[in-house]
């Protein structure tokens, strides 16, 4: 018997999303269903320095409506924004000079829609 799991793209996933992942025999993203505009599709929080929590959140062009794979990310400078939060969040953790260069490639990309993006930060990930 084969196992399936089928998972909506997400940005920035938790650890759990790949977990699942890593048990599947045949896994599916599931970006034909409706994108909602506050959900973990566009945003997530990271901890800062002082422990509190800031959101990340992906701009688009309309958010509301459209399938997740019919998004389109708007290129207003959010990828610098979330490259100098990260860098400020994480850059004296443990491994992360391990990981700086490769990070900043997929925040200096331009994306056209986030299921690219997700994908991507995905494949890095995993």
């Amino acid at each position: 018997m084969s196992r399936a799991v089928i998972l909506q793209p997400m940005y920035l996933p938790w650890i759990g999303y790949f977990g699942m992942i890593e048990t599947a025999d045949v896994f599916v993203f599931y970006d034909d269903v409706q994108f909602v505009r506050r959900s973990w599709q566009r945003r997530n929080k990271i901890k800062v320095p002082d422990g509190d929590f800031t959101w990340l959140t992906v701009s688009v062009h309309k958010d509301y409506g459209q399938e997740i794979r019919d998004v389109e990310i708007r290129d207003d400078g959010w990828q610098v924004e979330h490259w100098r939060a990260l860098l400020h969040s994480y850059s004296n953790a443990t491994y992360f000079d391990a990981y700086r260069d490769e990070l900043r490639e997929i925040y200096g990309q331009e994306w056209g829609n986030p299921v690219g993006l997700h994908t991507e930060i995905g494949q890095w990930v995993y």
